[in-house]
């Protein structure tokens, strides 16, 4: 059984504490084709911590699958270094990197068994491909199965397995020479949305229990927020964004990741309330506004310390005078991210109060917009 990794010198192919487990820099890769040279990847550079699980995500033709088999050396980039391990893939031979990629296991959509082998034997594919001796198999193999929850299924053949249990195996074979890293490519859209939450929590149990560095390729937002600690997020061969999980969930700075983030956490005002927004009224010397019944939109989000304080009781107390006309709340990397939208009836002052309240306490709060009175509530 695999135990967690230590780092070690870079000599020996293993990461230094201080240096991360891949680093690409400057990465291009162009491709032949008929109208001429098309560039896929274009300057990317970025850096995978050891022990963390790192999403790199795009809609397609971004570029992630190019990208991630530039990682393993599949595809060599036109220009730039790939550094695995402490070693430049780059740099290698053809013979000398068929050695370095025992540092790089690798899960694929589509699992890319072998029909005619049981699941132990597909699983001990890698091991005797390296050599290894039987004992030596024996020793991996059983362990691995177990890990993901397999450990019944040693003599059973690739048709006989749901598709969860076959990805299972694929993890398994990519753990068998002990990597440094896991390149899982586009590991879980194969999948049903109930097993692939069982792939992800296996993912997470076992860089959890090995230590070990995953990336994730993936175009599904929902498995970058459900497991990863960092992402990138691809576009037309260049990375627009990267950060924490958190960070680029509740602030996106790219109209991609705005686009992601958009279509999983839906902040958008639901259809009904939509329908009455209006064009922000003209108002009085006090802030009252002229037109009846056009009251503004408050919207709080919630992050940080203070996500988890009652705060509309709190804005009540205060004065406020409001009307709830959405919200949601999720949780992002363990932390509370939400936005709550309220009509508030009572006035520009109050408006003003609530939000120097919220600056003061670290919350967000803005004016989105204005709506009427909904007549047919009171019908």
């Amino acid at each position: 059984m695999s135990q967690p990794r230590q780092d070690t010198d870079p000599q020996k192919g293993t990461a230094a504490a201080d240096e991360p487990v891949i680093r690409l820099e400057g990465i291009r890769k162009t491709f032949r084709a008929r109208s001429g040279p098309a560039t896929v990847l274009d300057d990317i550079s970025l850096s995978v911590r050891q022990g963390e699980i790192f999403g790199i995500i795009g809609r397609s033709g971004a570029g992630k699958s190019t990208l991630v088999r530039c990682m393993n050396m599949l595809e060599r980039p036109t220009a730039g270094r790939v550094v695995v391990a402490g070693q430049d893939m780059t740099a290698l031979s053809e013979k000398a990197l068929r050695g370095a990629r025992h540092q790089i296991g690798m899960v694929f959509q589509h699992f890319n068994l072998l029909s005619a082998r049981t699941v132990y034997d597909n699983v001990a594919l890698p091991l005797e491909i390296a050599g290894r001796d039987p004992a030596h198999i024996r020793e991996t193999v059983g362990p691995l199965l177990e890990m993901v929850g397999l450990g019944d299924k040693a003599g059973q053949y690739p048709a006989q397995l749901s598709g969860g249990q076959k990805q299972r195996v694929g993890i398994a074979r990519a753990l068998a020479n002990d990597p440094a890293v896991l390149l899982c490519d586009e590991a879980t859209s194969a999948l049903d949305p109930e097993t692939t939450q069982s792939i992800l929590a296996l993912l997470k149990d076992i860089n959890a229990r090995l230590g070990l560095t995953i990336v994730l390729i993936t175009h599904e937002m929902a498995v970058v927020k459900e497991i990863a600690d960092r992402v990138v997020v691809l576009d037309q061969g260049r990375v627009v964004e990267e950060g924490s999980v958190f960070d680029v969930f509740t602030a996106p700075a790219s109209a991609v990741a705005r686009s992601f983030v958009g279509d999983l956490l839906n902040h958008d005002l639901p259809a009904p309330v939509a329908a009455r927004l209006v064009e922000a009224p003209a108002v009085d010397e006090d802030g009252v506004p002229v037109a009846e019944g056009a009251n503004p939109l408050l919207r709080i989000t919630f992050t940080g310390p203070a996500a988890n304080r009652p705060i509309l009781g709190e804005l009540m107390a205060e004065g406020l005078l409001a009307n709830i006309l959405h919200g949601s709340i999720d949780y992002i990397q363990g932390k509370p991210f939400g936005v709550l939208t309220v009509e508030v009836l009572n006035g520009a002052a109050a408006m003003a109060d609530a939000l120097e309240y919220l600056h003061a306490i670290g919350l967000k709060g803005e004016i989105i917009g204005h709506v009427t009175a909904d007549h047919r509530a009171a019908a």
